[in-house]
């Protein structure tokens, strides 16, 4: 799934930023999603929120951006990467990957 997403989305499927939750979340070593110091890292959905995750969508690009917590311990750019191609195969476009803190 390349270029831009449908907005809003086919009932009953899930967002885009629903969806790189999940995949981003599934990622051994991902304690969580970093949903920022006030909450203002999230996509805004009718009715709920997914914090952690940003999602843009222009006419040639999506982009969706995604801020963990690490387990400490892991090396962090290798967690990044794999949580980059998780999320990058499980909604495709342009994926960032922030790591925002680490967690025991």
């Amino acid at each position: 799934m390349s270029g831009t997403w449908p907005d809003p989305p086919t009932p009953g499927t899930p967002h885009p930023a629903e969806t790189a939750a999940v995949a981003a979340l599934a990622v051994p070593g991902v304690v969580g999603l970093f949903p920022g110091t006030f909450g203002e890292i999230a996509t805004h959905l009718p009715g709920r929120r997914v914090p952690g995750v940003r999602t843009r969508s222009g006419p040639d690009t999506a982009t969706t951006e995604v801020h963990i917590v690490a387990l400490l311990g892991r090396d962090l750019r290798q967690l990044a990467g794999e949580v980059h191609r998780a999320v990058r195969d499980a909604v495709g476009g342009d994926v960032r990957v922030v790591v925002e803190d680490v967690a025991v």
